[in-house]
């Protein structure tokens, strides 16, 4: 019998729609965890000793990613199954070097520019034509978007921390934003109602892609070698792609079984 763990903080909600899905389930928080090293490495939830008879289902916060990706590796060797894997896991990690992979693939993409200092703007002018959008982030966490219709009118990176700060320019493609549930081949999508740059809570309703649309999901997810994430379209560029979807979102707004289809493509892949 196959049990379940969910690895995650504040997921109680999420947890118990997994629940019907699975015979055995199980939450827990990543700081219960342990990795022994070694010729195999043995990972221990507490005093449990996690095989090939655990699924697990990890939502890290951005500040536990790299552990994440440590406990992933350790996991491919004892061969349990994930929603994770330690190879996108590094990709989606790094926002410049996703877009970077996505080039490489000819996976359309905006435009960008990372930069570490406000000195990193001069000559961007004639790469990226405004608007713009600047994305700051603080270690692996998004700090905040904002759209800019000259490089002039940026401010407020005077004090960036070169070792933890850094900032991504992206050129605002043509097209309405979408964000899309990937699982394993299957597309949830959900049309913003506002621009993401928008004060509030963004507003959604499911609305379904063109198939070209479709394909650049597909080929984004491939790409980077996950089954499940979020990946947000404006028009048919990738703008951004998170190992962490907010399932009760997509859920809510698309009425679908997100949580019904995520446990079947677990469970196909552990029977791999």
């Amino acid at each position: 019998m196959k049990k379940i763990l969910i690895l995650a903080d504040n997921f109680e909600d999420e947890t118990e729609k997994f629940r019907k899905h699975f015979e055995e389930i199980e939450k827990k928080s990543l700081a219960d965890t342990s990795i022994y090293s070694g010729k195999t490495p043995e990972i221990f939830i507490e005093d449990e000793k996690i095989t090939s008879e655990h699924i697990l289902y990890i939502n890290p916060r951005p500040e536990a990613f790299n552990y994440t990706r440590v406990l992933t590796e350790a996991m491919t060797q004892t061969q349990t199954s994930s929603n994770l894997n330690p190879s996108s896991m590094f990709i989606l990690m790094k926002k410049p070097y996703m877009i970077k992979v996505l080039t490489e693939k000819d996976v359309p993409s905006p435009t960008q520019a990372s930069i570490a200092t406000k000195r990193g703007i001069t000559g961007l002018e004639n790469d990226i034509e405004p608007p713009f959008i600047l994305k700051k982030y603080s270690g692996f966490e998004l700090d905040y978007i904002e759209r800019f219709e000259s490089f002039d009118d940026i401010s407020g990176l005077d004090d960036l921390n070169q070792e933890k700060e850094f900032v991504v320019i992206q050129e605002i493609p043509e097209g309405d934003f979408y964000d899309v549930l990937y699982i394993d081949g299957e597309k949830i999508s959900l049309k913003l109602e506002e621009d993401i740059w928008s004060d509030g809570d963004l507003s959604r309703h499911y609305h379904s892609l063109s198939d070209s649309q479709k394909q650049i999901v597909e080929d984004a997810s491939k790409a980077v070698g996950t089954d499940i994430c979020r990946i947000r379209l404006k028009g048919e560029k990738v703008m951004d792609m998170d190992v962490r979807p907010e399932l009760e979102m997509f859920e809510k707004q698309s009425g679908k079984n997100v949580y019904g289809r995520i446990a079947d493509a677990l469970k196909e892949e552990d029977e791999e």
